[in-house]
């Protein structure tokens, strides 16, 4: 009889242990959909907001394309805004210019040379003044003759910058190798004021002549293309 109690007692304790142990099955079961649930949650969240990072990088890449095309487009509005001051501003020598060419000029002095500014230019007149003076200062006599402004087939005058048109080989006097000399001073006097000069050996008479056209153009830029 304390056999059969002890069975019945037995299985009751082995039953309410499964319950138990069911129960905590059904319990960890339930916490694992819910951490599947999580994950898909969490994984779908990554996805979307990895797919937002790219949407966000594009238009970062394509904001910051536009400033760089804004910073090109506001540093060539300033380059042609210094060429127009540039272009507008007038001629002139400065205090270190007329220094250095009466140094070379003054090793001549007595020559003469001939200064012809276009006509009808105020800015070509002024500069031709300094010149004028500096070779007056140097011991130079000069003669002052303005040329006429001879449109070409393109409507533009025949010169800018200034131009040293010197004698031909065959008008010259036989001490050519003074005369050399004094063209070579010549020349590298003038370059200082202007360091495009235009050289010419075409004058019929002996005599060298200093023209001075107009203010030089500044050369203009290409635009760059749009990105």
């Amino acid at each position: 009889m304390a056999g059969a109690f002890f069975v019945i007692g037995y299985t009751r304790a082995n039953h309410k242990q499964q319950h138990v142990a069911d129960l905590d099955n059904l319990e960890v079961h339930r916490q694992l959909i819910t951490a599947q649930q999580q994950s898909a949650t969490a994984s779908q969240t990554a996805t979307q907001g990895a797919i937002e990072l790219t949407r966000t990088t594009g238009q970062l890449a394509t904001i910051t394309q536009q400033l760089a095309h804004a910073d090109q487009e506001l540093a060539d509005s300033k380059e042609r805004l210094q060429r127009v001051e540039a272009q507008q501003r007038w001629r002139t020598l400065t205090r270190q210019q007329r220094k250095k060419m009466i140094a070379i000029l003054s090793k001549w002095k007595g020559n003469g040379i001939f200064i012809n500014p276009f006509i009808g230019d105020n800015e070509v007149h002024e500069f031709a003044n300094e010149i004028d003076s500096v070779f007056k200062q140097s011991g130079w006599q000069t003669g002052w003759a303005e040329e006429m402004i001879v449109p070409n087939q393109g409507g533009m005058p025949l010169s800018e910058g200034l131009e040293l048109h010197f004698a031909r080989a065959e008008t010259l006097p036989t001490e050519t190798k003074q005369i050399a000399a004094i063209e070579k001073d010549l020349i590298d006097a003038v370059s200082i004021a202007d360091p495009v000069v235009k050289i010419t050996h075409d004058q019929p008479n002996p005599g060298v002549h200093l023209v001075i056209g107009r203010k030089r153009r500044a050369p203009t830029r290409s635009p760059q293309p749009a990105p």
